[in-house]
């Protein structure tokens, strides 16, 4: 984890120092796919090339450090990836389906069908790197976790949603609460996961929990978006092992059959 998503809810840029490393990285992955065979590579971007100030610098860096061409997506995209990645890693067939993707600065849902794709998709101004700026990294206080339940509140505010009958969650922040909570998320394993992070320092929940340091600092944050969204669509939901990577990987996959 290099931490853009900080630096821009910070200062809006992308520091030198953080793009030198965005490139060391990039680069030692490019190598890597090469070596595997990869014969045709594409770095993508998400919410860093679209939200920082200097985001043609950084699809440089990007471009450069992997000798590829480079792709941003649109939160649109983000969302009609994440709910094709998210179906593929699900067998059940149902009518109407949710999934909920909580990023660093924004959350995303689309609902849709299987058969039919994505029929409404909505983004939400507020991600678990955002509400972190409420709560702070570690061991947040009841005040602060009821000012951070408040502006969760205000940024879904006006956001109606059909009801769907089964509900996704995919990401890091579904992954984490996974680990610690079980596979389905409700207000309880939400609530659950908040009263953690309260009491609990950030290295001891990775220690005890094996979850991701980053992680660990937005506990809260993430437990906090989850019960909004579990409250707003009024069922558990179901954490997801795929999301957009793996709904990138089944686009290029298509391109790649249909161009042959």
């Amino acid at each position: 984890m290099i931490g853009l998503g900080e630096e821009i809810i910070r200062g809006g840029a992308i520091s030198d120092a953080k793009n030198e490393r965005v490139a060391e990285h990039v680069s030692e992955f490019a190598a890597l796919a090469r070596a595997m065979g990869v014969q045709s590579l594409e770095a993508v971007l998400t919410a860093p090339g679209r939200e920082a100030t200097n985001a043609p610098v950084l699809a440089a860096t990007i471009g450069h450090a992997a000798a590829a061409s480079t792709r941003t997506l649109s939160v649109d995209d983000l969302g009609v990836l994440a709910f094709s990645g998210a179906i593929l890693g699900n067998r059940a067939r149902v009518d109407s389906v949710a999934v909920c993707d909580v990023g660093a600065m924004s959350t995303v849902i689309t609902i849709g069908t299987r058969d039919g794709g994505p029929a409404y998709l909505r983004s939400i101004p507020m991600g678990s790197l955002t509400l972190r700026e409420h709560l702070g990294r570690e061991m947040p206080t009841a005040a602060a976790i009821g000012a951070a339940r408040d502006a969760v509140e205000s940024a879904f505010a006006g956001v109606v949603m059909p009801l769907p009958k089964v509900v996704l969650t995919t990401g890091g922040a579904a992954r984490s609460l996974r680990k610690l909570v079980g596979r389905s998320i409700d207000s309880d394993a939400a609530d659950a996961a908040i009263r953690l992070a309260r009491r609990c320092e950030a290295a001891e929940i990775v220690n005890i929990h094996g979850i991701p340091p980053h992680r660990a600092e937005t506990l809260a944050a993430d437990g906090l978006i989850l019960n909004e969204v579990h409250r707003r669509l009024a069922i558990p939901l179901d954490v997801s092992a795929t999301g957009h990577r793996e709904g990138y990987a089944a686009r290029l996959a298509a391109e790649s059959v249909e161009a042959a």
